[in-house]
């Protein structure tokens, strides 16, 4: 039995994830004057074990209409509650997720099958608004949009860097693959490795290491590469963007569902101007990350509201959802919030988002994504792997928004839709 293995790897910024070291994100092999390596020179200790032979770059092309880009990231949002859905409270209170990771893994696998019953399911549970060759332009065209959102450093603000690697690996293999119009849309750069084991194993996870700015490290776990593994296909995207302002360090209080109220470390700024919007079960606020295109939905149910979080999600209605992201109301607030800090865990999601293919096509669905916002900004990391078997002066008046009580948030994209990370926050202690 042959399996195909599909990575891809969606990581974004601020200071760094728990499991990281703080500060710049550590990379391997930098040199003695501070200059980050080649990857090929960062990896080359796993190169020759491994028969690794690296195809040329390949620049992405694709292109679709503005509308047919948007209506893509339209489907990011319910795939988003979803996610949620499928992952207990009780297991993890605490949970990060990227839709746009799990659309760029599957839709590159979806056009292995897109004609198949397998091809169906994919188009099924992601709600494609198109299906065959015609959704692959959209979802490119969406990921190229994004990483127009890069912006370099100013005299008053720091760099936001994005920056999307998509490769396709050939196992056991000697000969680069030819590139198709798959490599040629999702910018995919052909590599071909000899072995099938642990040596491949240690190469790729060390070529995902450099992508992803040193944050994502041992991606892939022992075991998972095997003689019967035949491909992977692996994206890996870096964001790191600022607030527009720094927020200030402030103690928040906090409690947790079933907990008792707290202080715990948090953010605070006694007028922010900010996008809001009020429904009946919950409450939402906008917070843009610098240039304004890509932004954090914070959803906050509100406290008449007494079932859990869960239930919350469970009854959270698309169109209320969506309107909370198209708001245009602004007001200024003495806003506070606790810090997020949520560790990557991939955990298989086949099952979990109904994933029942036919045989010798899709096989496990891996995928985890960790965030941290603190008062400088956002980092996020995640990854998906998709297997495959086959053969001044003015005081305002402000409105008080503090978040004491768990809470969702989404990272997204405003012209595109896209969603980049999503999650929730039962206990932020």
């Amino acid at each position: 039995m042959h399996r195909h293995l599909r990575l891809f790897v969606l990581s974004s910024l601020s200071t760094a994830l728990s499991v990281y070291a703080c500060g710049s994100p550590s990379k391997r092999g930098v040199d003695s004057d501070g200059e980050v390596p080649s990857i090929e020179t960062a990896c080359a200790e796993f190169s020759e074990p491994a028969g690794w032979h690296r195809g040329e770059s390949v620049s992405p092309a694709a292109e679709a209409s503005m509308d047919r880009v948007a209506a893509v990231g339209e489907a990011t949002w319910p795939l988003a509650l979803d996610l949620l859905k499928s992952v207990s409270v009780e297991s993890h209170p605490n949970i990060a997720q990227s839709p746009t990771s799990l659309f760029a893994a599957l839709g590159m696998a979806y056009s292995q099958w897109q004609n198949g019953q397998c091809g169906e399911r994919i188009a099924t549970v992601l709600r494609f608004p198109e299906t065959g060759d015609a959704i692959h332009p959209a979802i490119g065209a969406g990921l190229l949009h994004l990483a127009e959102r890069a912006r370099p450093a100013t005299d008053d603000s720091s760099a936001v860097a994005l920056n999307l690697s998509s490769s396709r690996w050939a196992m056991g293999q000697s000969s680069i693959p030819k590139i198709t119009e798959i490599h040629r849309i999702y910018g995919a750069t052909p590599h071909a490795v000899e072995d099938q084991g642990e040596a491949s194993r240690q190469l790729i996870n060390c070529v995902i290491e450099q992508q992803s700015s040193g944050l994502l490290k041992d991606f892939i776990p022992e075991g998972v590469i095997g003689a019967e593994t035949v491909s992977l296909d692996i994206n890996v995207t870096y964001l790191k963007a600022p607030w527009p302002r720094a927020f200030e360090e402030a103690e928040v209080y906090f409690t947790p569902e079933g907990g008792q109220r707290a202080r715990v470390p948090g953010l605070h700024s006694g007028a922010l101007s900010a996008s809001y919007y009020e429904a009946p079960s919950f409450h939402a606020l906008h917070l843009p990350l610098r240039g304004g295109e890509l932004k954090v939905l914070l959803v906050v149910p509100r406290e008449t509201f007494t079932a859990s979080l869960e239930e919350f999600v469970a009854s959270l209605p698309d169109n209320e959802l969506r309107a909370a992201r198209d708001t245009t109301l602004m007001d200024t607030f003495d806003f506070r919030m606790p810090k997020i800090d949520i560790t990557a865990e991939p955990m298989n999601y086949t099952g979990r988002l109904g994933f029942d293919c036919d045989p010798f096509t899709l096989g496990d669905l891996i995928h985890g994504a960790g965030v941290v916002m603190d008062e400088g900004g956002l980092e996020a990391v995640a990854a998906t792997v998709a297997e495959e078997w086959g053969d001044g002066g003015f005081e305002p008046t402000t409105r008080p928004f503090a978040i004491e009580r768990p809470f969702l948030f989404f990272v997204f994209d405003t012209a595109t839709r896209f969603v980049l990370f999503s999650g929730r926050v039962l206990d932020a202690g």
